[in-house]
């Protein structure tokens, strides 16, 4: 009789004696600098875009322009805006915003940051007036933009009114400055009306509970129902929790958020998009956490979905393999999809033993959560899940259920062969579904399926009973921020001519794992070619130090150089470039990283090309602690 594979399985889920001096000094003073305002948070301007002023002598200042409703024609602290000392001895290199010959007063010193009051839909003029101090053996600066989309300017003197600099502004570029007597420049942006807009929440998160042990718990489809970009760009998410002892954001793709519940109690989680340009917006909700009951089956994923009302919704829910198509939702909420496999113990049945040939052991589990709907199709994907023992998906149908009992009822199924799909049609609610066929013999049978992981190398292990027209298994790998399955490697049978009786063990290492949740899974292939994939089981590489910083690649550098830092925990991080005098001469990063992931930060070529040839150093500054790397630059 043939069946589907009802074995168990364990779910694993940074000249002279002079030249020293300075630089023991400035490694000194990196590690005990904490930075202005660090103690204070700072809102985010709606609209921010730099100016670098920089010189041929080395000297570098990166100065920020743009707009918020709440800015005014002052200081605003909650911004970020700060005013600046006194300007330092007339050959050190110095640039800042002042407003002598500008409306704008009460700058003082001046600043670095210089918002003034609008939105992304201002359309008008507002006016900047920069001042420079050129350090020693300098021959000329350079003033370099990036405008957004919406935007362009004016550069001219202040002497002669624009009648030796008039430089037309527009996107990214940049104005090389020879007579440096002319120490101030004004700069006049014209803003169409048309900035880009933030994120939007459009339907709230809703509260929500979490069991472990566990799987993480997938959001899904954040960008459809949850958030929305007004410009219709593609937004990026992640998330944050209060309490990270009760539930810990994981490694995630830009499209999933992945929360794993870690012990009783409850957290504010707040999930964050964010646009192309900067644009964020934000949701909170709240979890609670609770244990599952001793024995109990763990399922081997998990997803969630916002539903809101609408005329038709489709949603996805992630590695759990099922899709849903709503029509007429009256009332939204949220949708919970629970994958199990073979697990131990195994689940009860619905199912009478004697009603099929062979019943899957596996199941999903959905739960509607008060979304009204008047109907809705259910698509379980046979490619992208660890469905096994599929053969000829024509002739396998759903059913549904409520596990213990003995009542099940088919479900109109039809097979979509170019998305290796089965979809249950017409249905008025959710349950518990299966597959159910009276063929589908499976060509190998596994008895046990791991993964264990040593640092940043992880051992696949598996087993098999028996195994028929078996060339190999395909070893499968979906890392984080992989939306799909890669190859990792193929293992060949150890049966001779594919066929044996006889159990079977086999392994399959992979070092150099990032860090977050890796997801591996088998395609076991036939000789004929044809495949059938088993289980998933994970394993998750985590941060053992509290913040990591990689040296900068290439090193030295000449064209582009990029580094990846990361924090175990959540927090506010800053990455600085500082030169050998203990003088920032670059900010490169400012923000709250996924905690556990590691971030890419990139040089690009035009920011090194504002430097000098020597060495710099890379300060990472989060929780009150430093990471410093060296950097050589060469020309």
């Amino acid at each position: 009789m043939g069946s589907f594979n009802d074995t168990p399985c364990s779910s694993i889920a940074v000249k002279s004696f002079l030249t020293v001096g300075l630089s023991t000094l400035a490694l000194l003073l990196l590690g005990a600098f904490a930075g202005p305002n660090s103690a204070v948070a700072q809102e985010t301007p709606e609209a921010s875009f730099p100016i670098t002023v920089s010189t041929d002598a080395g000297g570098s200042q990166e100065l920020s322009l743009g707009l918020d409703p709440s800015a005014t024609a002052g200081i605003d602290t909650p911004l970020g805006e700060e005013e600046q000392p006194p300007l330092p001895p007339s050959d050190i290199f110095d640039a800042r915003l002042i407003d002598d010959d500008i409306p704008p007063t009460g700058f003082g010193e001046g600043l670095v940051d210089d918002f003034r009051e609008g939105s992304a839909s201002f359309a008008g003029t507002k006016e900047h007036e920069i001042q420079i101090q050129p350090d020693s053996g300098a021959t000329e600066a350079t003033i370099a933009w990036e405008l957004p989309a919406g935007v362009n300017g004016q550069l001219q003197d202040v002497i002669t009114n624009g009648g030796l600099v008039d430089e037309p502004m527009e996107g990214s570029g940049s104005y090389t400055l020879t007579n440096l007597n002319l120490t101030k420049l004004l700069v006049t942006l014209e803003y169409s009306g048309s900035l880009n807009q933030p994120p939007e929440v459009v339907t709230e998160i809703p509260d929500d509970t979490l069991l472990t042990p566990g799987p993480p718990l997938q959001l899904t489809g954040l960008g459809q129902t949850v958030f929305s970009d007004p410009d219709g760009e593609e937004l990026s998410f992640s998330a944050q929790s209060e309490n990270v002892s009760v539930v810990q954001p994981l490694g995630q793709s830009p499209q999933v958020v992945l929360l794993q519940a870690q012990s009783s109690g409850q957290a504010e989680v707040t999930v964050t998009a964010t646009d192309p340009s900067g644009g964020a917006a934000t949701d909170t909700f709240e979890v609670t956490v609770g244990q599952r009951d001793p024995g109990a089956e763990v399922p081997a994923e998990t997803a969630s979905v916002v539903v809101g009302a609408a005329d038709t919704a489709s949603v996805g829910f992630g590695a759990t393999g099922v899709g849903a198509r709503f029509q007429n939702v009256q009332t939204g909420g949220a949708v919970d999809v629970s994958f199990f496999t073979a697990g131990s113990p195994p689940s009860q049945s619905f199912v009478p033993a004697d009603s099929f040939e062979n019943v899957s052991p596996y199941r999903w589990e959905i739960d509607g959560q008060g979304v009204d709907f008047e109907v809705v199709d259910v698509a379980f994907s046979l490619q992208d899940t660890s469905v096994v023992g599929v053969g000829d998906a024509s002739s396998v149908f759903i059913i549904r259920g409520t596990e213990g009992s003995n009542d099940f009822e088919t479900v109109p199924t039809t097979f979509a062969e170019a998305d290796s799909v089965l979809v249950g049609e017409g249905l008025e609610s959710f349950s518990t579904f299966k597959f159910a066929s009276d063929d589908n013999p499976l060509p190998v049978e596994l008895t046990s399926f791991t993964v264990r992981r040593d640092k940043e190398t992880a051992l696949v292990q598996w087993h098999t009973v028996t195994e028929t027209n078996n060339a190999g298994f395909e070893v499968q790998r979906r890392g984080p921020g992989m939306e799909a399955y890669t190859e990792a490697g193929f293992v060949e049978s150890k049966a001779e001519g594919g066929t044996t009786t006889e159990p079977k063990s086999y392994w399959y290492e992979t070092a150099g794992l990032v860090l977050g949740t890796h997801h591996f899974r088998l395609r076991q292939v036939d000789i004929d070619g044809t495949g059938h994939l088993s289980k998933t089981v994970s394993v998750t590489v985590e941060m053992e130090e509290s913040l990591r910083l990689t040296p900068p690649a290439p090193n030295p550098v000449q064209g582009s150089a990029q580094l990846r830092f990361g924090l175990r925990e959540a927090g506010e991080a800053t990455i600085t470039l500082y030169n050998i005098l203990g003088q920032r001469v670059a900010t490169l990063y400012e923000g709250r990283p996924t905690p556990g992931e590691m971030q890419r930060v990139r040089l690009g070529s035009r920011q090194l090309s504002q430097l000098s040839s020597g060495v710099y150093f890379v300060r990472l500054r989060a929780h009150g602690k430093t990471r410093i790397q060296r950097l050589m630059r060469v020309r």
